[in-house]
């Protein structure tokens, strides 16, 4: 996809305006009784069927150590990760509109009708890479974002409760 970036909602920075759209931000989430300090902890221990032992103490690192720390066990990867991350992302997005609903909500609604985008120089899954005046990429983030958006204007979301990750 390719998006002009005047007219979008950026996800770049936690503190931008549309930082709390990042997994970076610094919104704990609950799941399984385990507290998270963000999305990206859980997205992180989700990619192993059985979580190396450094990565239990994810939920008190910041989220861009418990990526770092992930990396040394990339090969003990689930081997369905490529078609899961997905799922886990999204759920991973609905815990936190869930659990930090009042701040989920106004950004998405702060957004109005752009589209949401997640900048990024290096990941054009997740998010689009500069081109020029365009953001060129999947955009996987901004689209999940989008579609929990369209839930909510249409008071059609989903009952969190039972939300699982396999």
């Amino acid at each position: 996809m390719r998006y002009l970036e005047n007219d979008c909602a950026i996800i770049f920075r936690t503190k931008d305006r549309f930082g709390i759209g990042s997994n970076m931000s610094l919104h704990p989430i609950k799941y399984k009784g385990i507290k998270f300090s963000s999305t990206e902890a859980l997205y992180q221990c989700a990619r192993f069927t059985d979580i190396p032992k450094p990565l239990l103490k994810l939920h008190k690192l910041s989220p861009m150590d418990g990526k770092k720390i992930s990396r040394p066990y990339l090969n003990q990867t689930r081997p369905d990760w490529g078609s899961y991350r997905i799922k886990v992302m999204e759920t991973c997005l609905r815990l936190k509109l869930l659990q930090h609903s009042h701040a989920v909500l106004s950004f998405l609604d702060d957004t109005g009708d752009m589209p949401i985008v997640e900048k990024s120089y290096r990941d054009d899954f997740w998010g689009a890479i500069p081109d020029g005046k365009f953001l060129v990429g999947e955009n996987i983030l901004g689209t999940l974002w989008m579609i929990i958006r369209e839930e909510v204007r249409n008071d059609d979301v989903q009952d969190y409760d039972e939300i699982e990750i396999d």
